[in-house]
């Protein structure tokens, strides 16, 4: 619409009254038409429950023939068969007729009916109604000639025709408020003013279908992001000029003009304001949406798409310039910008001269169709770009050799892994080809929303490819270069060997072997490698040029080869120096060893005298001396015989050595052991008496005694085989001679060793007896009553004055004494082993299942350890020895039976209140059973405090042995006796209000009974209550209205039965239940008994439940 034409129509003289309203149509007219315009009854309904009604007949019958056992078909069905298909023929040439078209009288009579005014200003609207007419005049003529040739049931004839029931019968009773209304209306209605008439229709006429047509767009060639958003956003400012000034400025001349309220009553205008404001930000919201449903559903289109300039970029990873959030984020900004239009419209009541409290008028798009909108572009955006995505994924498969951190990674561990030059040099090919391959690239990707410009991405991959040729190459001068350091490792090796000194004739030999071995092996493998390295540099040359300290690295190790030769040389002459001292060395040691075992053999001499035990000191002295130079004399034995070995002479042995130390040695042993005796002899005697350890001793005792004996028999053999082969070094004397005087040394040495620990063997006894640990004061006081003085150890007391206070008489009642005093240690011993494990034994508490309770857990451990006690402590009461202490093991006795009681009634109580806990948490069966509610509030808090006591100090021994926790638990136990009884005589009042009670146990009975205001909570048990009853029908009130079996049939009560009415109790409402029970399948029995003539066999079966048809059966 032109502003001329608005301008024209606010001139008017009628532009600012209310237009006049048609007058009301006469509905007498329709007496004298030919037939009756208002639409029929209309027959929907009735012809969906009959088409429902006859699938069901239909399915019926195909589960009966389904059902059915085959037979043969009979005349009769080839007669039926024939008969269907004459029906479905003529069906077919009925479907065919055509019906005469509608009289041009009729046509004319219905268009008349139109007014002039209308028919004239909207003309197609017209014709469109008349068609409409028409087509449902031939579609009824259809159906009605249809019906004439063919009858619903062949053989039946069909109904009479009757003309519907109008739904309306022209003037009705309610005429005159229809009037009455309509007059309201056209007074009251805001939307019939000439104001909201002209928002509506100037903004038809003015506002563009949509403000963005992306299609010009593409038709213009390929934008970059920038200029695209650039051009959309000025196209987007002039639709908002078109709003914000020419459209709302015809609104607002027309608010400006005085007769735009004439006749408006003042408290009308608050209602006309608001009005108003919600058609004007209507109608721009609705162009907001236009607009941004036609770029969406441009955006669908191939042909619509806008072309975008993209650079596509590759560093490391393919990305695209501007990125394609970027170009998303631009589609969406256009979104914003079109639902951000016409922001600072100045308020109707501006014009009207109204106070009002808010700066611009409120155009505000709906936040939900903003969401869906960008939900909705962003969807279409997706499958626009989608092909630039797939493009990206194709590009990273293609060169995945190249792209990503994985490439750069498989790069890095093929160079630490190659060990071959050739292997590298293929690769360093791939990558050249490759490079070949990206040159031939084609430098624009063209897509139906993009262009993309690849330039950059060429580039950054063959900057790439030639970063993984020079790492490779890299990889290549480091590997070669390590191998030149390895080599000239090899020969600085094998210099550094030939130059060195030897020490001894095996390293001169070892140098020699080794030698030899370098110059006929390991110096031609090493030519051959330097061969290899200057191979691989020619290589190397073609491919690089080589830094400086490559190639010092090259030529240190080329020269070499050079290097080694004056080396050798110098080797070969040492070597034969070295040889010839070495040899003059073995002879000079050879000759000191020899003068060595001269000088040592008149020593021998001296070892027949040294026959005395006495003196065992001294003679440890000159032994010592000599037994160092023997193992000197041995160590060089060992060194000859090497070296002999080493210049491959003859071994050497030393008889005469071997003689000596066979000699010396087992005397030198001798004498050492006989001094260790009398050492432990004069310590036990006159040592510190309250160190002395009487077990040790005699075990002391008994070892020195049985060494003397055998070194006494193995000397004895010994001498007797020398003098029978006439060995002259040996110990003079007579072996068999019972004098001692005349043994030899050795002999005579144990012989005074064997006398002495013979005569001190009684003070054995003594020392067991005095020496004991378990000796305390009332055992001294008791020995020295025995003896008659006082026999209490000191600080100066000792073995040696012990054993001269002559107590050999009364030695039985010592060591009575000295017996008890041990076992009365054992018995203290484990008693306070028994107190110490109980230090450490601790109750170990869990939570139960989910409710965040904890109980003891882990009794069996404790109880086994009480069980073991308790049996120790029996055994110690009884034993004879227990008088001294008798007192401590029964008040340990008492302790641990007194914790012994207490857990095991603890357990008790805890088994029974976690049996209890869930019942009475129900409110409802607390207020049943009030009584024991209390006594189990009690029993409650008796567990819960000794528990926190248990958290608090979790020690068995400090909390189940204090005083009155077991008494406690006994309190407690009685009082859940007292509740499991009266717990019981609930549930025995319960089943006999309800016998069927007694088919559950009493946990399933508690279950139920504590779930009152949740009857869905006895569902799970009602298959045990009522064989037959799987579960009840409840309503949302929980009144139960049928009942369902196992096979999910559904059986009606008769009445409906009301938990809530049962207060509670669900024994009433279950023996309602049994009561509807039996009434309903009797009811539902004598149905299907009274059904059974009227139906066939098959359908009566089909219609009624299995357990009706199997008691009619």
């Amino acid at each position: 619409m032109e502003e001329s034409e608005l301008r024209k129509l606010l001139q008017t003289k009628n532009g600012c009254r209310i237009p006049v309203m048609l007058p009301i149509p006469d509905v007498h007219k329709v007496d004298k038409l030919p037939f009756m315009p208002l639409p029929p009854y209309n027959r929907i309904k009735d012809k969906k429950q009959k088409f429902r009604q006859l699938l069901e007949e239909k399915a019926t019958k195909r589960k009966v023939n389904i059902a059915r056992s085959s037979f043969e078909y009979s005349e009769c069905d080839a007669l039926e068969i024939s008969q269907e298909r004459h029906i479905a023929v003529l069906r077919q040439c009925a479907e065919k007729v055509q019906p005469p078209p509608m009289l041009k009288s009729w046509e004319r009579k219905i268009f008349s009916l139109i007014p002039p005014k209308l028919r004239n200003a909207y003309p197609t609207i017209a014709e469109d109604l008349l068609k409409e007419s028409k087509n449902e005049w031939n579609r009824n003529l259809h159906d009605l000639a249809v019906k004439t040739v063919i009858r619903d049931v062949p053989g039946v004839p069909r109904k009479r025709y009757e003309e519907p029931h109008f739904k309306f019968h022209g003037v009705t009773p309610n005429y005159e408020k229809m009037v009455k209304f309509r007059k309201k209306l056209q007074s009251g209605s805001l939307l019939l003013h000439p104001f909201i008439r002209l928002v509506l229709e100037s903004s038809e006429k003015t506002f563009p279908e949509f403000i963005i047509n992306l299609s010009k767009y593409r038709a213009k060639g390929p934008f970059h992001l920038d200029d695209f958003h650039t051009k959309v956003l000025e196209e987007i400012k002039k639709a908002d000029y078109l709003v914000s000034s020419t459209w709302y400025s015809i609104l607002a001349n027309w608010l400006k003009n005085p007769r735009c309220l004439k006749g408006m009553k003042p408290k009308r205008i608050p209602d006309f304001v608001s009005c108003a404001t919600k058609i004007i930000s209507m109608q721009i919201q609705e162009l907001m949406r236009r607009s941004i449903d036609a770029i969406i559903t441009s955006l669908g289109n191939p042909e619509c798409v806008p072309i975008i300039n993209i650079d596509l970029d590759f560093n490391g990873e393919f990305i695209y310039d501007p990125s394609l959030e970027e170009v998303f984020n631009v589609f969406h900004n256009i979104a914003d910008a079109i639902a951000h239009i016409a922001q600072r419209l100045m308020p109707i009541e501006q014009y009207l001269k109204i106070p009002y409290n808010y700066d611009a008028l409120p155009v505000k798009y709906n936040d939900w169709l903003n969401k869906d909108s960008h939900d909705r572009l962003q969807q279409q955006l997706n499958i626009v770009f989608e092909p630039l995505v797939q493009y990206l994924v194709d590009l990273r498969v293609a060169y995945s050799m190249l792209y990503g951190a994985p490439a750069k990674t498989q790069l890095s561990k093929f160079i630490n892994q190659a060990k071959e030059f050739e292997e590298s040099r293929d690769k360093i090919k791939y990558f050249q080809e490759i490079d070949s391959d990206i040159t031939a690239v084609l430098e624009n990707e063209y897509f139906n929303c993009a262009i993309v410009c690849q330039r950059r991405m060429i580039n950054g991959l063959k900057a790439r490819a030639l970063e993984f040729i020079n790492d490779i190459i890299a990889g290549i001068v480091k590997t070669h270069m390590g191998e030149n350091d390895s080599i000239c490792k090899e020969f600085e090796i094998i210099a550094a060997k030939a130059l060195k000194e030897p020490e001894n004739a095996a390293e001169l030999i070892e140098q020699g072997v080794y030698i030899l071995h370098a110059k006929t092996v390991l110096v031609e493998v090493l030519k051959e490698r330097i061969l290899r390295q200057i191979n691989i540099i020619s290589n190397l040359l073609e491919m690089t040029s080589l830094s400086p300290e490559h190639v010092a690295s090259n030529t240190r190790t080329v020269n070499w080869l050079t290097d080694i030769k004056p080396i050798f040389e110098r080797n070969a002459t040492a070597y034969e120096t070295f040889k010839a001292e070495m040899e003059e060395n073995l002879l000079t040691k050879i000759a000191y060893l020899n003068k060595e075992v001269s000088e040592i053999t008149p020593y021998l001499e001296l070892l027949d005298n040294m026959d005395d035990i006495d003196h065992t000191l001294e003679y440890l002295e000159h032994l010592r001396k000599l037994v160092h130079r023997l193992d000197d004399c041995d160590k060089l034995v060992s060194w000859i015989n090497n070296e002999e070995v080493t210049f491959k002479f003859p071994v050497s042995h030393y008889s005469d050595l071997e003689e000596l130390k066979d000699f010396i040695k087992p005397f030198h042993n001798l004498t050492y052991l006989v001094h260790k005796w009398k050492r432990s002899f004069y310590t036990w005697m006159d040592g510190p008496f309250e160190y002395l350890d009487h077990e040790k001793i005699e075990q002391d005792h008994d070892f020195y005694y049985k060494e003397f004996l055998k070194l006494s028999k193995a000397y004895r053999t010994k001498i007797k085989q020398q003098i029978s082969e006439g060995v002259e070094k040996r110990f003079q004397g007579l072996v068999d001679d019972p004098d001692i005087n005349n043994l030899p040394a050795p002999m005579k040495l144990c012989a005074q060793a064997i006398a002495e620990i013979k005569s001190w063997r009684p003070n054995v006894q003594m020392a067991h007896i005095m020496c004991n640990p378990a000796l305390v004061q009332r055992h001294w006081d008791e020995m020295s009553n025995i003896a008659g003085f006082d026999l209490t150890p000191n600080a100066g007391t000792s073995l040696r004055k012990i054993i001269e206070y002559n107590l050999w008489e009364d030695i039985d009642q010592y060591e009575i004494i000295s017996v008890a005093a041990t076992k009365e240690l054992a018995l203290i011993t484990n008693l306070n082993k028994m107190m110490a494990e109980w230090t450490d034994i601790c109750f170990k508490t869990s939570p139960y299942k989910d409710t965040g309770i904890y109980i003891l857990s882990g009794l069996d451990d404790i109880q086994s350890v009480l069980d073991d006690h308790i049996v120790k402590t029996i055994g110690m009461r009884g034993s004879a020895f227990v008088k001294p202490f008798e007192a401590q093991v029964r008040n340990w006795y008492e302790k641990i039976t007194r914790v012994n009681a207490t857990i095991d009634e603890w357990g008790k109580v805890q088994s029974q209140w976690l049996y209890l806990l869930p019942i009475f948490s129900s409110k409802d069966i607390v207020a049943q059973m009030q009584e024991e509610g209390v006594m189990f509030v009690e029993v409650n808090n008796i567990y819960r405090r000794y528990m926190g006591s248990v958290d608090k100090d979790p020690h068995v021994l400090e909390i189940a042995g204090g005083m009155g926790v077991l008494e406690s638990f006994k309190i407690a136990s009685g009082m859940l006796e007292k509740i499991n009884d009266g717990i019981n005589n609930y549930l025995e009042r319960k089943r006999l209000y309800f016998p069927r009670f007694f088919f559950l146990s009493n946990d399933e009975m508690l279950e139920i009974l504590s779930e009152t205001k949740n009857p869905l909570k006895v569902q799970p048990h009602l298959k045990k209550c009522f064989e037959g009853i799987n579960r009840l029908v409840f309503d949302p009130e929980f009144n139960i209205s049928a009942m369902i079996s196992m096979e999910g049939e559904q059986v009606e009560f008769l009445e409906t039965i009301s938990v809530a009415a049962a207060r509670g109790s669900v024994e009433k409402w279950l023996v309602q239940v049994e009561d509807q029970m039996l009434k309903a399948v009797k009811s539902e029995t004598e149905l299907s008994y009274y059904d059974y003539p009227n139906l066939s066999r098959v359908d009566w079966i089909l219609s009624w439940e299995d357990g009706y048809s199997d008691i009619r059966n």
